[in-house]
């Protein structure tokens, strides 16, 4: 995020939080799509590469 908001840009220094965000693990996505098949939660998660939106 560092690299998109310049020192000149209006919105510079105005973080106040940072997070990483780790990848989903393939057992946690059924959490997020409950009524999905086992098919199609490995195609999703395949898709996204268990990185959240």
């Amino acid at each position: 995020m560092e690299d998109l908001i310049p020192y000149g840009s209006p919105l510079y220094g105005r973080r106040t939080l940072s997070l990483k965000v780790e990848p989903l693990k393939f057992h946690d996505i059924h959490e997020f799509l409950p009524g999905y098949s086992l098919e199609d939660l490995v195609k999703v998660y395949g898709m996204v590469d268990g990185i959240p939106e």
